[in-house]
């Protein structure tokens, strides 16, 4: 008796899973002016420029991975944070393809740390050269979208 209760109570939650997950009661995020996106993610980017460490020559090892993994999860907070604005619709390709320079640079911070635990020294210098190439391509595209304090990142 009690399996067939336990079978009928879990029926009743998987359907009612659709009920409350349907996007007609998830309210859908507001979609923004230009003017309102482009303070908002200067905004954000200004607050993970001000968490983010700064890396210099002379440091220890144990120094380094440290700031670089702190440097990491800054970078995936701001991304988490520019994925919840909206953009107007004149500019949300833009700001999708902002979204994605973010994340290729993102990729390429954590293969880094990924080399130097490693000790791969020959992959550190390739990575090295990768992440300035995408970092210059999210510099433009931040610039191009008006968002001075995300071209710092």
């Amino acid at each position: 008796m009690t399996r067939v209760l336990a079978l009928v109570l879990a029926a009743l939650l998987v359907a009612g899973c659709d009920v409350v997950g349907s996007p007609k009661l998830t309210p859908q995020p507001k979609t923004l002016s230009y003017f309102q996106l482009v303070s908002a993610a200067n905004r954000a980017c200004a607050r993970a420029n001000r968490r983010a460490p700064e890396l210099r020559k002379g440091l220890s090892y144990g120094t380094v991975k440290r700031k670089l993994g702190v440097l990491v999860r800054v970078q995936e907070r701001l991304l988490f944070v520019l994925r919840g604005l909206s953009p107007p619709p004149a500019n949300k390709v833009a700001f999708q393809r902002l979204l994605a320079s973010f994340d290729r640079v993102d990729l390429s911070a954590t293969q880094f740390i990924d080399a130097f635990d490693a000790g791969q020294i020959r992959q550190l210098r390739t990575l090295a050269k990768r992440i300035a190439s995408r970092d210059r391509q999210l510099h433009l595209r931040a610039l191009r979208l008006g968002l001075r304090s995300c071209a710092r990142v």
